[in-house]
């Protein structure tokens, strides 16, 4: 695929933008962006946990200053974009009943390009296209985006798994790219309001209630929970109910989170900036901004340092790895092993362990692939919220560094869905080494708790025991333009 560069837009105006790696003090800056917002609030989100404390959180605020806008007389736009494939396998509430929920409290709600059935029914390149990326745009003024979705483990207080992620706050003239394409996703046809849903939604209910805040932070099983009504003493909030005078214990430190996280990687004035996003297309992409940006990548002259969920090059990736790797420049890949996957995505974790065989040769220091191995990072990551120490911890960034001094932070894996399939978009910032140091000391604090796969012995068994079962179905499956895996990510 040729470098198209339109959907890949550079900006020469001066912008300020801050690095998040933390879920305490990304909660602090919605909330901030949340009160600073006067005309609107877009949020598009690949994955929602309406009942989590994360998602609770954003909601209450969101619902004041709704509540705020009207007392007024400007009242506020806050629209809610969800890609319907996670949330038409999750537990059982009617999509419809929240967002009738939502109307009440002046969010609207649309839903991204319906399945006929949760296996992605229907025509296989329109029903694939997902809207994966996760943004949150203000006035179309200012902007965050990332791999965080709307979720307890992308912000560190979930029980069982939590994630490592970075997202990225940019205010000024890019902020506009942004919203125009949260209002290409908003307005494309894949998109519809709740009600025109089909009847196989419209027959699911709210989940029960909770008695407590630990029970909304348990992950609910749509085969256990059945609906109830709300009950005496609860704020009715779409999906949960809360106790009025109960909150999460973590949001009396976040003011200072956020102090503390300003004096380690403070905002960043930048004079160069470029911002890829992806339109909807009816079968595949209308365009891709990923051959742009791998295009960028190649130039480097002395190392790529990336951080991703996934590593599955195909396409424009694999050609930039290529390039890379005959210019001898240094490169260092951080993805999941089997110790920091999350259990949904074991046949796209073979085939990343694959990938790290046939790219990382253990001979060349030159070019290294490392799996995470699951254990609890250091610092400001878990000090804000203890209760995700012991926990699983995953793989979930969209990162990377190019000769110390250009960034990446988007919403993008090294994968054929986000290449050829998904919705996609990310921030890219060249010239900025102040920047730079901190996305790489952020990453590399995590250093000790990396496995090199390609020389570590249990990984090269489950590989080898992979290729005795599949080995003819490995080249296809790398090779095509989307994976036939069912995976999350």
């Amino acid at each position: 695929m040729d470098a198209d560069f339109s959907n890949f837009k550079t900006y020469t105006s001066t912008h300020t933008v801050q690095l998040f790696d933390s879920g305490g003090p990304l909660l602090g800056k919605i909330m901030e962006m949340i009160d600073n917002a006067k005309e609107s609030i877009d949020l598009e989100f690949w994955a929602v946990e309406f009942c989590g404390d994360a998602g609770q959180l954003i909601l209450q605020k969101l619902y004041k200053k709704i509540e705020e806008s009207k007392k007024s007389g400007h009242p506020i736009k806050v629209n809610l974009l969800v890609d319907h494939y996670l949330i038409s396998k999750g537990p059982p509430f009617s999509i419809k009943w929240f967002a009738k929920e939502f109307e009440k409290n002046g969010i609207e709600l649309r839903i991204f390009n319906p399945v006929a059935d949760k296996h992605l029914g229907g025509s296989y390149l329109t029903a694939s296209q997902r809207d994966h990326r996760k943004q949150i745009v203000i006035d179309d003024k200012e902007f965050i985006i990332g791999g965080t979705n709307l979720y307890d483990d992308y912000f560190g207080v979930a029980q069982n798994i939590n994630r490592i992620d970075k997202a990225i706050w940019v205010k000024g003239d890019a902020a506009k790219s942004a919203g125009d394409s949260f209002k290409s996703a908003w307005d494309s046809n894949l998109t519809v309001a709740p009600s025109k849903l089909n009847a196989e939604y419209a027959k699911k209910t709210p989940s029960k209630n909770y008695t407590s805040l630990a029970d909304l932070n348990r992950q609910y099983s749509a085969k256990e929970e059945e609906a109830s009504g709300p009950g005496k003493g609860y704020e009715y909030y779409p999906g949960c109910m809360i106790p009025k005078d109960k909150l999460p214990d973590e949001i009396n430190i976040i003011p200072k989170e956020v102090e503390k996280h300003n004096k380690r990687q403070p905002p960043v004035t930048v004079r160069q900036l470029s911002i890829g996003l992806d339109t909807p297309g009816t079968k595949m992409k209308n365009s891709t901004f990923v051959p742009a940006l791998m295009q960028k990548m190649k130039q480097a002259k002395k190392n790529v340092l990336i951080e991703n969920e996934y590593f599955i090059p195909t396409g424009a990736t694999k050609d930039a790895l290529k390039t890379l790797k005959k210019n001898k420049v240094k490169v260092k890949i951080i993805t999941n092993s089997q110790e920091s996957d999350d259990g949904d995505s074991e046949g796209v974790l073979v085939l990343s362990h694959e990938a790290a065989y046939n790219w990382d040769d253990a001979s060349d220091n030159n070019f290294q692939v490392y799996g995470y191995n699951g254990k609890t990072p250091k610092g400001e990551q878990i000090d804000w919220a203890p209760r995700g120490s012991g926990t699983k911890w995953s793989v979930h960034s969209k990162a990377m560094v190019i000769d110390d001094d250009t960034v990446w932070i988007g919403s993008n894996n090294l994968d054929p869905r986000s290449d050829y399939h998904n919705i996609e978009g990310g921030v890219y910032i060249p010239s900025s080494p102040e920047l730079a140091l901190q996305l790489k000391t952020s990453i590399e604090s995590n250093n000790a708790n990396l496995i090199r796969m390609a020389t570590d012995k249990k990984y090269q068994k489950c590989v080898e025991q992979f290729r005795e079962q599949n080995g003819p179905l490995i080249k296809t499956l790398t090779d095509m333009q989307y994976t036939v895996f069912k995976y999350f990510y």
